[in-house]
């Protein structure tokens, strides 16, 4: 019996990299999603472009503002589109 080698799976983007891409994917604003989310719109900004944190708290109400929820794959963070049933 011969076994092959999978391929390994894609490096997954930076979070404020997935983030940036769900928001463009979403087709709102940033400030849109800021202000459904109170949170500072520069802060949001800053984050999907790489030059500040955000606290998780914020990054929480972001997330659920697009019907996303914080996943792991593989030991690494991965955004999810929330579920709903019904």
């Amino acid at each position: 019996m011969t076994t092959t080698k999978s391929e390994p799976r894609p490096a997954l983007p930076p979070l404020e990299e997935q983030l940036r891409q769900r928001i463009i994917d979403s087709g709102r604003t940033l400030a849109s999603i800021a202000r459904a989310a109170d949170v500072d719109r520069s802060c949001l900004s800053r984050f999907v472009h790489g030059q500040q944190g955000l606290r998780f708290d914020a990054f929480q109400r972001v997330t659920q503002s697009l019907d996303l929820r914080l996943a792991r794959r593989v030991g690494r963070p991965v955004l999810r589109e929330v579920r709903r049933d019904g």
